[in-house]
């Protein structure tokens, strides 16, 4: 367990509230306030083979162009 760490989730516009992402929040936050013990830092090998796998992906963002067929 992590001491002294707090972890605070917080709707950053109320303009903007989507129900399934605050449905999604609420359901981290009361699990990280059952089982605080399974709050644990991402593992440097599965980090390190992360970032192998997206290394050249290039720049990412909801306006950046998709290459080849898509089915949406």
């Amino acid at each position: 367990m992590i001491q002294g760490t707090r972890v605070i989730l917080m709707n950053a516009s109320a303009a903007e509230d989507d129900p399934v992402l605050d449905g999604f929040l609420q359901f981290l936050a009361r699990d990280i306030e059952a089982d605080p013990e399974h709050i644990a830092p991402i593992p440097a090998e599965l980090l390190a083979q992360a970032h192998a796998l997206t290394h050249d992906a290039g720049p990412t963002g909801h306006d950046a162009p998709i290459e080849g067929e898509t089915v949406l």
